[in-house]
């Protein structure tokens, strides 16, 4: 049992890394892309996503805690601490005995804040781009929270992604109508969806930084 374990366990090692190298391969002719999402960045939307961040763990800790089963997601069948398939696997050897492993989650991290920009945008594009009305928006951030269960997260973070799915309906919404008093639907559209991958691109990258420096620190 054990063996089949380990072998899971570096199979979803292995997928982890095809699945952010690939993404990484499919957009290299577009890698001024994250700079310019990245130079978006501004002092008041730290503090924005900051609070956001906190909401989203407060919301999923109280709901692991307190109601019976939320705190699993399928990626208990292959680590005992659950995770989601991307950084799960990859952070699971962060403690490993031998340094090759050690260095694997860092420099991995690291090619995934690369990639974050490409997947915000596209998940940006899919759940915010022409929603518009408030029921559409509430719709479209719960399946952007619950989609994420695909990925093998805790049934009670899933739940949670449904504030920040919220929160960037709203930048996109308030983008686009601002917008149209001056530009064209296209373009409207197309900068409101920039404005919310600014944001969804942040969250995510805070908390990728944080546990690259947790790598760091165990090696």
């Amino acid at each position: 049992m054990n063996t089949v374990y380990i072998v899971l366990r570096l199979l979803a090692v292995l997928c982890a890394v095809c699945l952010v190298s690939s993404e990484l391969y499919r957009n290299r002719k577009n890698l001024p892309f994250i700079w310019e999402i990245w130079k978006r960045f501004r002092p008041g939307m730290f503090i924005q996503v900051f609070v956001l961040i906190i909401i989203v763990l407060a919301t999923a800790v109280f709901l692991s805690n307190h109601v019976p089963y939320l705190h699993y997601g399928w990626m208990h069948l292959i680590l005992k601490n659950g995770g989601n398939i991307v950084t799960g696997p990859v952070l699971s050897v962060a403690h490993s005995e031998y340094m090759v492993l050690r260095i694997l989650p860092p420099v991995f991290l690291f090619v995934f804040l690369l990639v974050i920009p490409f997947l915000a945008n596209g998940e940006e594009k899919i759940f915010r781009k022409g929603y518009h009305t408030r029921g559409k928006m509430i719709r479209q951030s719960i399946r952007f929270g619950l989609v994420h269960l695909v990925a093998g997260i805790p049934i009670a973070a899933g739940i949670a992604l449904i504030v920040p799915g919220l929160f960037f309906a709203y930048k996109y919404h308030d983008t686009y109508t601002k917008l149209m008093q001056t530009t064209e639907k296209k373009e409207a559209s197309h900068e409101a969806v920039l404005v919310s991958t600014t944001y969804h691109t942040l969250m995510n990258s805070i908390l990728v930084v944080y546990l690259i420096v947790l790598t760091i620190i165990y090696i």
